[in-house]
């Protein structure tokens, strides 16, 4: 169709640079393909219009239906909801452990312990306990 309206316009131009003579031909080259492109316009509107009848009951079926949630799929939702709340919980939880220092703190207490674990290594070796010196980590 746009490429029938190019030609329409070619034609159209000729129509209007050609002289008055020479004219008639190319006027009536215009006019065939004016009217070629209004019959492909009555044509696509018949073709618009043609629906079949079943599809179109059919569509109408579908506008009056109401729709019900299905029970498993809404099981499954429920269960994902479930599961993204008890996730963003704990990422809530575990900002504000860090906004409070909790972390840190975790980490000196670690820290510590594993001093401590070394000192009773230490101590466990010089009186004697030489199997237990091993485990220095």
């Amino acid at each position: 169709t746009s490429r029938l309206i190019r030609e329409i316009e070619a034609a159209l131009q000729r129509v209007e640079q050609s002289p008055q003579d020479a004219a008639r031909p190319a006027e009536r080259e215009a006019q065939c393909l004016i009217d070629r492109f209004c019959s492909e316009c009555d044509r696509l509107d018949i073709l618009v219009g043609k629906q079949p009848a079943n599809e179109e009951r059919e569509r109408e079926a579908l506008l009056r239906t109401s729709f019900t949630p299905n029970d498993s799929t809404s099981v499954l939702i429920d269960r994902s909801l479930a599961h993204n709340d008890s996730l963003n919980t704990a990422n809530k939880r575990v900002d504000d452990m860090l906004a409070q220092g909790l972390l840190d703190n975790l980490g000196d207490q670690r820290a510590m312990l594993k001093r401590a674990h070394r000192g009773m290594l230490g101590v466990l070796n010089t009186l004697g306990f030489v199997g237990h010196s091993d485990a220095t980590n």
